[in-house]
């Protein structure tokens, strides 16, 4: 999990990192979140069950939510 967490620190210091931001705290962002069980969540990543993982993205794509920050994401 400390891999996970490096990355993602990286991340948001990076070039990219404010755009992130903007985006979480966009209305699909804060949405989206309120959907999530970050408890859930947080047990699936550092489980490391791929297959857990696959669903849960699946479960946020097909949110209009999520597709719409899939997008988003996918233009940076």
């Amino acid at each position: 999990m400390e891999n996970i967490e490096k990355f993602g620190s990286e991340l948001l210091q990076s070039s990219r990192g404010e755009q992130l931001r903007r985006l979480a705290d966009s209305t699909e962002g804060r949405s989206l979140s309120e959907k999530l069980d970050s408890a859930e969540v947080e047990r699936i990543a550092r489980s490391g069950d791929a297959e857990a993982l696959k669903k849960l993205i699946g479960s946020v794509l097909a949110t209009p939510e999520g597709r719409s920050l899939a997008e988003k994401l996918s233009e940076l």
